[in-house]
């Protein structure tokens, strides 16, 4: 090989790596797998829910995917050992808006204990990780110091999850909109649904549905998702697959997000189970 030959291979190769750094920089996920040997893949556990279906709760912000890899996730659903979240935030994750600015965690720590028929899984949210314009090459989410803590304990039995959020250690600050975040693959949630079974198009995010209770169809499993809470609820759903600057950008979530007016202390709301004939 010529001397030109190997300086363009070279080239070529470093600038192909540069762009490879970019994209880990702005969607991390290598760098998390390697943390993860390097140090401690932290704590999961797993409360089967149905015969093939159960859901899983990470200390770490597994699962690692899309533009939010690096903040933390709820409830995971899993079918047949397999991961069916997508890119969303999984059930029951608290979202603040503070002076304009959307605040999340990064960091969390899990418990788990069961009493009588009930198992209850318990998550403490640090929140630490504020949302930025994520324009190309910026990473969409920068973590700096705790601004407070907000627990989410979800209570198993039967077919029901009832989610209680905790936001007392955030009440010092002038928080100006509440979210709790329901969301898991696109693949697994189609449509939504009215409590007469009416099918609802989930496409349009911001416009609230005010019902008390709506449900999001999950046709592979054969099962409907009903959330039932005095809030607004927010039906979206995405399946996306697109180029950009940063090389292919996937993007697979659906669910039902509940917008809480502050101020509020306690939070409580009720995901049930049922077919979907």
């Amino acid at each position: 090989m010529s001397r030109k030959s190997t300086l363009t291979l070279l080239i070529v190769t470093l600038i192909f790596l540069g762009f490879r750094a970019v994209q880990e920089y702005a969607r991390p996920y290598y760098t998390l797998l390697l943390r993860d040997l390097l140090r401690s893949p932290g704590q999961m556990v797993e409360v089967p829910l149905l015969d093939d279906v159960s859901v899983r709760l990470y200390s770490k912000t597994r699962p690692y995917a899309g533009k939010i890899s690096t903040v933390q996730k709820g409830l995971v659903l899993v079918h047949g050992g397999e991961i069916i979240a997508g890119d969303g935030y999984g059930f029951g994750v608290p979202v603040l808006q503070i002076k304009g600015k959307i605040w999340l965690a990064s960091k969390a720590k899990i418990g788990k204990f069961v009493r009588g028929d009930t198992t209850v899984l318990s998550k403490l949210f640090v929140i630490d990780t504020r949302e930025q314009d994520a324009a190309f090459p910026r990473r969409r989410y920068i973590t700096g110091k705790k601004a407070g803590t907000v627990r989410v304990d979800y209570y198993l039995y039967g077919k029901t999850i009832e989610v209680r959020a905790d936001f007392s250690a955030m009440l010092k600050y002038p928080i100006e909109r509440i979210f709790m975040m329901n969301e898991q693959a696109a693949r697994t949630f189609l449509y939504g649904l009215t409590v007469a079974r009416e099918k609802i198009d989930p496409l349009v995010w911001e416009q609230p549905v005010l019902d008390t209770k709506i449900g999001l169809a999950a046709p592979k499993l054969d099962l409907s998702f009903w959330f039932e809470a005095h809030s607004k609820k927010f039906l979206g759903r995405e399946l996306i697959t697109r180029w950009s600057l940063l090389g292919q950008e996937k993007i697979n979530w659906a669910g039902c997000d509940l917008g809480i007016d502050p101020p509020v202390k306690t939070f409580r709301y009720k995901i049930t189970i049922d077919s979907l004939r």
